[in-house]
């Protein structure tokens, strides 16, 4: 069991004098900041406990810089968002906008591993933007200067193939999803905008294609239960087990699962 205090979502959290730096690190049952040191609850079934435990009192942080896109223009407007490690789990919290001249400032962050990842804002019916993520420690003094340059994501495309004669209804479409290899990285999903295809789901053919993905991944499909991956390949080569590496990458054609 642990407990986290948040920033409230999606407020923006630009420099204030008055901010203070008191507050509460991510503290585990029964009263650590250490995941090694966490105690379990054991509740047998139909069993209710009840536990109480003291947070840790930190000194929290601020982290300070400036966003700009491929072109180097400020990223105005652009979403921030924090991801933050605890022990094996991973907690995410809105973070505010980047201002106009992309400067942006994060206060309240706990003594800890976080990432800071950049979304677009959503534009109904537009193309899919530029995002980022950058991993940052914080140790109880603040950090200023970050410079965050967002990029592109890769579009990955190709087609499923079934063998067997099973059924494929399913309640949901089935879809391609992409699974980041590092587990507190946050896949940037259907983010291709006004193309249908975007998003992963195949067509009646099988085709699928997967705009703004980024970062080391595996692939996997949403399939009916009776139904599992066979085989990754890409240019003749079985990659079921290796991820793919997109990161300054444009696109990935001709994968076939």
């Amino acid at each position: 069991v642990s407990a986290t205090v948040r920033n409230l979502g999606g407020l923006p959290t630009f420099p204030n004098a008055n901010d203070s730096n008191e507050g509460f690190s991510p503290t585990f049952y029964p009263g650590t900041v250490s995941a090694a040191e966490a105690q379990a609850v054991a509740v047998a079934v139909g069993e209710e406990r009840s536990v109480q435990f003291a947070m840790v009192a930190a000194r929290m942080a601020r982290i300070a810089g400036t966003v700009v896109d491929s072109e180097g223009r400020p990223a105005s407007g652009a979403q921030l968002i924090v991801m933050s490690r605890q022990g094996g789990g991973i907690s995410t919290s809105g973070a505010g906008t980047v201002s106009a001249d992309g400067s942006f400032a994060l206060s309240g962050i706990a003594p800890g591993e976080h990432s800071v990842e950049v979304r677009p804002t959503p534009r109904p019916g537009g193309a899919g933007g530029e995002f980022a993520s950058v991993a940052v420690t914080v140790a109880g003094s603040d950090i200023s200067g970050l410079r965050i340059v967002t990029g592109k994501g890769a579009t990955v495309s190709g087609r499923v193939v079934f063998e067997g004669t099973a059924s494929r209804t399913s309640p949901s479409p089935m879809r391609v999803l992409p699974v980041p290899v590092d587990p507190s990285s946050m896949p940037v999903l259907f983010a291709g905008g006004s193309d249908p295809l975007a998003n992963g789901v195949l067509d009646d053919n099988g085709n699928f294609q997967l705009s703004a993905s980024s970062g080391r991944i595996f692939l996997t499909v949403a399939t009916p239960p009776a139904w599992v991956i066979k085989s990754v390949t890409m240019d003749g080569d079985d990659i079921a087990d290796q991820p793919l590496e997109l990161t300054g990458k444009s696109s990935l054609s001709g994968i076939v699962i």
